[in-house]
């Protein structure tokens, strides 16, 4: 937790040092130019190696932010934000079916359709318990544990905890 508070403290001190320079940013303005609107808390960051379009490596930062409020533009359950060097990209999507589809060719083409499905639920969610897909999913307990353990072998969800206290978190591509 200390290194985060130190992160963001280096970050905020960034961030005022950058805005003395250039001139301000007209919040206002930009909300009422803008298609969505959300008040967000973030609730994960993640950090990897990768290569911008000229070769250069960079460390790239992708932010969950679970959505506490919108206040323009339809509702979303979260919003993911990768961060390279001074380019922010942000990926919102419209419904749990445009997250589904958004997933790679390879990795959509190794779900069944039933486990497709299961994946557009999951994709409004940051974790879960087999009980809970179990239900959402109206699925016999073997058959909700394989379609974790597949989703969670692909690389879609991470498994944490063991026996009763496992959980799955949702890992956004």
């Amino acid at each position: 937790m200390r290194t985060l508070s130190l992160c963001l403290a280096g970050c905020l001190a960034t961030a005022t040092v950058w805005a003395s320079v250039d001139s301000p940013v007209d919040v206002g303005a930009q909300a009422k130019g803008a298609n969505k609107v959300v008040v967000a808390t973030v609730t994960d960051v993640q950090s990897a190696f990768g290569e911008n379009d000229f070769g250069d490596r960079l460390i790239l930062s992708q932010v969950t932010f679970r959505v506490d409020e919108t206040m323009k533009g339809p509702q979303a359950g979260s919003v993911v934000v990768t961060v390279e060097g001074d380019y922010l990209v942000l990926t919102m999507y419209r419904s749990r079916k445009a997250a589904a589809a958004s997933l790679p060719d390879e990795l959509r083409e190794r779900l069944s359709k039933a486990e497709l499905v299961g994946w557009e639920w999951l994709a409004g969610r940051d974790t879960v318990t087999t009980a809970e897909y179990e239900e959402a999913m109206k699925l016999p307990n073997r058959t909700a544990k394989n379609h974790l353990r597949k989703l969670t072998e692909l690389g879609l969800l991470k498994m944490t905890g063991a026996g009763r206290a496992t959980r799955y978190k949702v890992i956004r591509l």
